[in-house]
């Protein structure tokens, strides 16, 4: 997971407090003693960060996508009902409740894949997992690969004829053991290849949820999964979960809040929080 980009509800909104309630009051419920966390979904991890410059750039860019993203998407899932639809104005929205069976999504909402939400991912997935900062020590050197391909610019007459760091993580997009004899790619292909295993995550491998509990304990049984609904239900005011109607409770979920890039290395009462930004209207 490394570090992270979160999505959280607003601090001071009551979304956000009955959340923070309800983990803290879950973790009594197993005997693992799973740790205490924020509520919040993530976007996307495995960003690059080496400066707190860096961390100042995706947070601005996140903004700027968060603001540019089409809030009219016609494209929306049409296996939703129309009745539904007058209920998605969330860009976060919970859909189902779900027992998982990783740590980290022991027990979760699923979050809505509504395009909008798709979008912001993609974006910053390609941005700052796919193409790094061109300085970074972290991105792949072309002298590293010099006898396998190498890679020029057009934009610039500063970088023609010469290797250099490109800033793309070229072992994401060119797997390392593909090594043919001569391969030449500009920064176009390298921005193209970068945007199709962006695309491709977004539609198959993103899975936004927001966890309630995280815990090592493989399968629950059916009488803690009963009493965990039934505190979820409690908490949150609803009748029934097993009907998976989250998507029509438009109080579950939110548009405005905070996102965070948080160091998710060690154990979870380590995470650190790098920066924020505050998205409100």
């Amino acid at each position: 997971m490394a570090i992270a980009l979160w999505f959280v509800p607003k601090k001071s909104s009551q979304l956000y407090d009955v959340l923070s309630n309800l983990i803290i009051s879950l973790q009594p419920l197993f005997d693992d003693f799973p740790p205490i966390f924020e509520p919040h979904i993530t976007i996307t991890s495995n960003l690059f960060i080496s400066s707190n410059s860096d961390i100042n750039k995706i947070l601005n860019a996140s903004l700027i996508a968060f603001n540019t993203i089409d809030s009219n998407n016609s494209t929306i899932n049409d296996q939703i009902s129309l009745n539904n639809l007058n209920n998605l104005n969330n860009l976060i929205q919970f859909d189902k409740f779900a027992v998982g069976r990783n740590y980290f999504n022991k027990i979760h909402f699923q979050i809505f894949k509504n395009p909008n939400l798709i979008s912001f991912a993609r974006i910053i997935r390609e941005l700052f997992t796919l193409s790094l900062s061109r300085n970074s020590s972290r991105s792949k050197s072309i002298n590293n690969h010099s006898s396998h391909f190498s890679i020029s610019s057009s934009s610039s007459n500063k970088y023609n004829n010469s290797t250099f760091n490109y800033g793309y993580d070229l072992d994401a997009i060119i797997p390392p053991n593909a090594k043919p004899p001569s391969v030449i790619l500009n920064e176009n292909d390298l921005t193209l290849k970068a945007k199709k295993i962006a695309e491709d995550w977004s539609t198959n491998q993103f899975n936004p949820h927001l966890s309630l509990v995280y815990s090592n304990i493989y399968k629950l049984n059916s009488s803690l999964i009963r009493t965990i609904k039934i505190r979820i239900e409690d908490s949150l005011d609803i009748y029934n979960l097993n009907e998976n109607n989250l998507i029509n409770y438009p109080n579950l979920g939110w548009n405005y809040g905070t996102l965070k890039i948080v160091n998710c290395e060690g154990n979870v009462q380590d995470w650190q929080v790098l920066g924020s930004i505050d998205f409100h209207k």
